[in-house]
């Protein structure tokens, strides 16, 4: 995963703990999540909700927002 699937993910309503979640499972896999496995491995409290804002996003809407700042941090808000 990069800094744009990390924005992506926090843009989706995930929390940091959560997203430290994904990227600790994915590093484990060694493989891309499916956006349903990252909703049950970040431990969302609501799973469903979390996949219908991940696939409603405007991935070159979202594109042009990092370019402003490509250099996101887990820790920065959004």
């Amino acid at each position: 995963m990069d800094n744009f699937d990390i924005y992506k993910l926090k843009e989706a309503g995930l929390t940091n703990q959560q997203v430290i979640n994904v990227l600790s499972y994915a590093e484990i896999q060694e493989k891309e999540l499916s956006v349903k496995d990252m909703a049950v491995v970040s431990e969302c409290r609501n799973p469903a909700l979390f996949i219908e804002k991940y696939l409603q996003l405007d991935d070159d809407l979202l594109c042009q927002e990092f370019e402003k700042f490509p250099s996101v941090s887990i820790l920065d808000d959004v």
